[in-house]
């Protein structure tokens, strides 16, 4: 999902209202330093779920531009994870499916720049947490709903495929827990679960 657009790292204050198609065109001409002026901006309170989507997508853009350092990276990074709880908070998504996209960002940064047991973007535990609080429902409660998730009804094939996605990240950072580390074993259990998921 690599923006074709340059980044810019202006630190411009931001000017504008928050309307619509051009709005989010706009947007996507921002660099982190206007956009992270826009999310500290009352307007930025109002703004729909479409826009939303507009500052998520130039966030992981910018995230996943190599030419960038890592520093601004990260800004990036912390920009997508506000704009997909912004999401959320506009009532444009679901608590999976927004849970699931912060967890594809904060994996991303882990395994791009590495873990830092610090509370913030690199460290595990607040991913892991994520992961687990959002899924709702023990290991044993999941793994009963896959054995016969094809003749289940849709709504119940959705809530197994979205807790699918809200897992699927940790694949990337399982490694990166000690052996012996409980949160390890927790984690490749659920990843074992994910092959008889949707």
């Amino acid at each position: 999902m690599r923006s074709s657009v340059r980044v810019s790292d202006s630190s411009d204050g931001y000017a504008g209202d928050a309307g619509g198609e051009h709005e989010g065109r706009r947007l996507l001409r921002l660099g982190v330093g206007d956009l992270e002026n826009f999310l500290s901006s009352q307007v930025a309170q109002s703004v729909s779920g479409q826009t939303w989507e507009v500052i998520r997508e130039r966030a992981v853009g910018g995230m996943q531009n190599p030419a960038l350092s890592v520093d601004v990276r990260l800004r990036w990074a912390a920009l997508a994870i506000s704009a997909v709880r912004g999401k959320f908070a506009a009532g444009s998504t679901d608590s999976r499916v927004s849970a699931a996209e912060e967890a594809h960002v904060r994996s991303y940064v882990i395994c791009e720049f590495g873990r830092v047991d610090d509370g913030n973007l690199q460290d595990l535990e607040p991913l892991t947490r994520l992961v687990f609080h959002a899924i709702g429902m023990s290991r044993e409660q999941v793994a009963a709903a896959a054995v016969d998730w094809i003749n289940s009804g849709r709504a119940e094939m959705l809530k197994l495929r979205r807790i699918k996605n809200l897992v699927t990240p940790l694949k990337g950072v399982v490694h990166l827990f000690e052996p012996g580390d409980p949160r390890r074993a927790e984690v490749e259990d659920w990843l074992a679960l994910t092959s008889r998921l949707p």
